[in-house]
Order: structure tokens, then sequence, then C-alpha cells
């Protein structure tokens, strides 16, 4: 049956179809709790604003991804996470993996790192190098991805340890272009959350 407007594909279509096969649920939504609706037109659209709500690709909004090429420029960068032990340790597993022909890195820093403890506080115990490489101390950041030149790295931490990692490595290594320190600043707290019991209540009454 052809339908020329939602209203009527609703009524004439998708009623008689859901009293047959009811439909799983009575309220789909989003994680956020917003609800879905069964199907979206152009009708859904009467007030979107093209340039103001989804724009051009590499260009605010930014719903289109910060690339003008999209995908078709290079795909997603893929990077092998890893951090452990220490610094020096996580350093040698880091030109490891570079020399197997890895071409980027994702460091993974240790819980008590992300939440701003030193390996030697007590509410570190037990966590130390544990899930990633603990850096507290000076020259740390440096150790971390030293020797490593042309190396994309994605740091997923806080500012503060990510701006001394990358001002060691420039220091430290006689990069000349742009390139030598590219890398990504990640603020996303889903990989601490979910993977190693990270949580933004805490008791610093210590």
């Amino acid at each position: 049956m052809h339908s020329s407007s939602k209203k009527e594909w609703q009524e004439n279509v998708l009623r008689p179809s859901i009293k047959k096969f009811p439909e799983r649920q009575d309220r789909f939504e989003t994680s956020s709790q917003a609800e879905v609706e069964a199907l979206y037109t152009p009708e859904d659209l009467k007030d979107f604003e093209y340039n103001r709500s989804l724009g051009y690709p590499g260009g605010f909004p930014f719903t289109r991804g910060i690339q003008p090429t999209m995908y078709r420029g290079r795909l997603w960068t893929m990077r092998q996470y890893a951090g452990f032990a220490s610094a020096e340790e996580s350093n040698k597993r880091y030109r490891f993996l570079l020399e197997q022909g890895q071409t980027g890195l994702s460091i993974a820093f240790d819980l008590p790192t992300k939440i701003g403890y030193d390996s030697d506080h007590s509410r570190a115990h037990g966590e130390v190098g544990k899930v990633g490489v603990p850096i507290d101390a000076e020259g740390h950041g440096g150790i971390v991805p030293g020797n490593t030149p042309g190396q994309d790295f994605d740091l997923h931490d806080h500012k503060c340890h990510g701006a001394g990692i990358y001002s060691h490595r420039g220091k430290a290594m006689p990069y000349q272009t742009k390139r030598d320190t590219q890398g990504t600043q990640r603020e996303d707290i889903s990989p601490p959350v979910h993977t190693q019991g990270y949580t933004i209540n805490h008791d610093h009454s210590e």
C-alpha cells in the first residue's frame, strides 16, 4: 500500500501490522532515555537548518568528522594499546611493537596515575603498574615514548600528563617536523570507567 505521508503510513500500515505482530516493547529509547520513533521522514526535519545543525566535513559543528576528506583520505588510526609495570619496561614494549611493524601506539596509564595519586600513596596499593604504566616521577614522561620517532601516540589520560609527555618527547628527540610529534590527546572517560574501576567521586580527605 502506497502512503503519501507519515501519518497515513502509521494509520494504514503500521497500526494493522502491530495488531498482528506486536512490537517487542512499548517504548524504544536511546541510552539517554530519548524516545526513538518507529520511522523518521523529511517531515521530522521541517525546522532543520543544514548549515547550523549538520554542516560540512571538517568544519563546525563537526558532526561529519574533523577531516574534510572523511574516510576517503585515511581510515581511522589503529593503535596498539599497551602499558604496564614501569616507564622503562613499557618503553621496551613499545619499541618491540614498533620493530614488529606497529605504526601507532596508545599509552595505557595505571589507575593511580589517572586519578592523580603517586605510586607510594596508600590508596594506590595493589594498583601500581597493574593495568597501565605509572607516571608520577620527573622524567617518566620522557621515558615512556622515548626513542620512538615518527610514531602516532594516543594518550588516554588527563591533559596534565599528556602535555608533560609531549614536552619531554619534544626535548629529548631531534624532531624536525610537526609530523614527528603527532599524536592524540583523549578526554574520553569511558575506558577507565569500564576497564579500571575509575570513579570521579574521590575522597580527598587524606
